[in-house]
């Protein structure tokens, strides 16, 4: 296995950054801040919070994506991704505090963890190009705290991209041994954010 680098990772990302903060930071703040979910909030459980706002991210995708050359969204067998360029293929969740993604670990999931495209049964992408696009909430569960992109194998991140903030954003990268996955140095990165705050945002 040889795990994309961030590097290439941002060559494909960069052109559609913009919808892709957009799809994450509106539906997680409209389930969270608007007011269609304001009666039923308090009686949902965190799975059951992340589950409506997988659902919201999910459509924002379907709609915003819709007709854009070189991108597609898939689902199969209940994994939704949205492949970009036949290189890259995102998966949107939630983080924890150590920016995994989490859930129940069926064995779909642990093939995509482990950038194991042939389990997956995506023939037609490279085996190389499996990503997360993840957010994490506020300290008050309020509303979004942070959107990344990351390069997941096992229970570790190769490389984690914070692209929640517009402007100069730092790429943060985690040393662990694989002899065929060259991890670049520590740079400045460039990145057009979104509105993160909170406040009743539709997402569709």
């Amino acid at each position: 296995m040889r795990a994309i680098s961030e590097e290439e990772a941002r060559k494909y990302l960069t052109p559609h950054l913009n919808k892709l903060i957009l799809t994450v930071v509106e539906s997680v703040n409209d389930y969270f801040n608007g007011l269609r979910y304001a009666a039923v909030r308090h009686e949902h459980s965190l799975r059951t919070s992340a589950s409506v706002c997988h659902d919201k991210i999910k459509r924002s995708v379907e709609n915003a994506f819709d007709g854009v050359p070189g991108t597609y969204y898939r689902t199969h067998r209940g994994l939704f991704t949205l492949v970009i360029d036949g290189a890259i293929a995102l998966r949107f969740k939630k983080f924890n505090r150590k920016n995994l993604s989490v859930g129940i670990e069926t064995q779909q999931l642990l093939a995509f963890n482990n950038q194991d495209v042939e389990q997956l049964e995506f023939p037609d992408m490279p085996p190389n190009g499996l990503l997360h696009i993840g957010y994490r909430l506020n300290k008050l569960e309020t509303g979004i705290g942070g959107v990344y992109v990351s390069c997941r194998h096992g229970n570790n991140n190769l490389w984690i991209w914070d692209i929640t903030e517009e402007g100069t954003t730092t790429t943060e990268h985690v040393l662990i041994p694989h002899p065929e996955v060259n991890v670049p140095s520590r740079r400045k990165i460039t990145a057009k954010g979104a509105n993160i705050g909170g406040g009743e945002v539709n997402a569709n």
